[in-house]
């Protein structure tokens, strides 16, 4: 029998194949820089020099930028001028590539369409070098496994995060959108628009808690307030049907559902921990109570030393998985885990 060759073909290493780089959308983007005034201020906005794989474009961005930071108008000539003065002009190609450069394109009608190629080919470089960093340190790091995950999560999510740009937003959209908001809420009535409290004197002041608001329980000491943030949590999931996330650093999650149940069954948390007076009603109850619970979207984590990067990760995560999160409850701030050089306060 003849033995059968072995396939010897492989799979280039990554290091092996080149990087993914547009030039061409580089020299497009930074050509219509030159040629149309109008749309310097945007590059100037979106374009980070690490957007370009390209040293001499890289140069000459920044050249442009310190223009633009000059109130200098930006063209051909005054572009020449400052690379000459700062003794890159030769480094970038020359007077002919900067000639090639500005008859790349004939106008910046594309501008941002190659704005995107350039910003999804840096975005896949860095998910490349990260992807590499992330498997060496899985084979090196002497870190603990959870920590090389959360480096590594955390990783991705800052490259996921690099092209958003949050600037001015035209007074037409926000004022057209806060119309329909209006418009809806008379259509239907209600003076509740948000994910409601249960507590009716405060939702007729609220209209409820909206997506994207940050409201903080503030009150001195055994005052009540994460009895009171878990009956609005449990509020919402059981009587609204809402997806909710709790965060307790301080108690564990066992002791956060006898809250719960404290407050469903209406039965003192002492009578539950010591099992003083809980005859079979009450003890009917709580499984009941328990089955209730059981059946709606309420996830706990007790982790106990969350960074606000921790908890920004696990919210992803859990949304991701179940398909969006209403409400998350924090108990308490002053609890997080903050880097060294960063006061909790």
């Amino acid at each position: 029998m003849q033995s059968k060759k072995k396939d010897t073909t492989q799979t280039p290493k990554i290091s092996e194949r080149g990087l993914p780089v547009d030039y061409n959308a580089e020299a497009a983007i930074l050509s219509a820089m030159l040629i149309d005034s109008n749309v310097v201020s945007k590059g100037i906005e979106m374009i980070k020099e690490e957007y370009l794989a390209k040293p001499a474009h890289k140069t000459i961005l920044r050249t442009i930028r310190e223009l633009f930071n000059e109130s200098i108008e930006i063209d051909s000539l005054t572009l020449i001028d400052r690379l000459q003065r700062n003794n890159q002009l030769e480094k970038v190609g020359g007077l002919p590539y900067i000639s090639e450069l500005v008859d790349f394109v004939v106008s910046s009608a594309n501008f941002e369409y190659h704005l995107n190629i350039v910003i999804e080919r840096a975005l896949l470089r860095h998910l490349i070098v990260a992807c590499n960093g992330i498997i060496e340190s899985c084979y090196t790091s002497t870190k603990p496994v959870k920590d090389i995950v959360d480096e590594a999560e955390q990783t991705i999510f800052n490259i996921a995060e690099l092209p958003s740009h949050q600037g001015f937003v035209n007074m037409a959209e926000i004022s057209r959108q806060v119309a329909s908001n209006i418009d809806l809420i008379a259509s239907t009535r209600k003076p509740v628009v948000g994910v409601a409290s249960g507590f009716s004197e405060l939702d007729n002041i609220t209209g409820g808690f909206r997506p994207g608001q940050f409201i903080i329980v503030a009150a001195r000491p055994a005052m009540g307030k994460t009895a009171f943030a878990l009956n609005i949590a449990t509020h919402a999931a059981i009587e609204l049907n809402k997806k909710v996330a709790i965060f307790t650093m301080e108690m564990g999650a066992d002791e956060v559902v006898m809250r719960m149940f404290a407050s469903l069954v209406k039965v003192k948390m002492d009578n539950m921990l010591k099992g003083f007076g809980m005859d079979e009603e009450k003890l009917i109850n709580i499984m009941q109570a328990s089955d209730v619970l059981s059946s709606k979207h309420i996830y706990i984590d007790e982790s106990g030393t969350n960074s606000p990067i921790d908890i920004r990760a696990k919210t992803r995560r859990l949304a991701a998985a179940i398909g969006g999160l209403d409400l998350i409850l924090i108990d308490y701030l002053q609890l997080m885990t903050l880097p060294k050089d960063r006061e909790n306060r």
